[in-house]
């Protein structure tokens, strides 16, 4: 039989969902151990992947990945944050990634769209306008 690992990981967000705070790590010891007991805990990373998918779906989270030549500082963040809330009206789930290749300035990506205001790109956009011309 084949398990089916979005029932598993709706199944857990559900749970999760109706449940108190304080009783989250029961729910996912006991959730573990039927796991074990299906012989399915293999699929565990699966599972959780999924149950994330999800969460983020129903809760109306988006990752948007930041990357930067230098690490942001809680300011920077915050403002990141705010931008990114307003331009997509969901909560934000911030990635953050250090490239020292982009020089300065950001890369951001949400989905399938990537905004980069990095000097790198910056450089490159400009030396193809010169080319161009």
């Amino acid at each position: 039989m084949k398990v089916n690992i979005k029932i598993y990981a709706y199944a857990l967000y559900e749970s999760l969902k109706q449940a108190k705070t304080s009783d989250f790590d029961l729910l996912i010891s006991n959730f573990i151990k039927l796991l074990v007991q299906k012989n399915i805990l293999s699929l565990a990373d699966k599972i959780f992947i999924e149950f994330e998918k999800i969460y983020n779906e129903k809760e109306g989270v988006i990752d948007v990945k930041v990357s930067s030549a230098f690490a942001l500082t809680a300011l920077e963040k915050e403002k990141v944050l705010m931008v990114c809330q307003k331009v997509t009206g969901k909560k934000i789930n911030l990635d953050e990634k250090i490239d020292l290749s982009l020089i300065g300035g950001l890369k951001l990506q949400f989905g399938d769209i990537v905004i980069d205001d990095s000097i790198l790109a910056r450089s490159s956009n400009l030396k193809n306008s010169l080319l161009n011309n």
